[in-house]
């Protein structure tokens, strides 16, 4: 999934939000953000909330 349509899905999703504002300079960037428009995110289960975006970092000298 392109960052671009994961981020317009997120902003989206939230309660809070009742529409996302969105700056593309060119009509590439539009299409594309209008491509994303249709994303939806659903709600993680089996405990691992919060965890995204969360790996395990290489110790220096590992």
């Amino acid at each position: 999934m392109p960052l671009t349509h994961l981020a317009v899905a997120f902003a989206t999703a939230h309660p809070d939000v009742t529409s996302a504002i969105i700056g593309p300079r060119t009509m590439d960037q539009l299409e594309d953000l209008l491509r994303g428009a249709g994303t939806t995110l659903i709600k993680p289960t089996g405990g691992r909330r919060g965890q995204v975006g969360r790996g395990r970092r290489a110790r220096a000298g590992a």
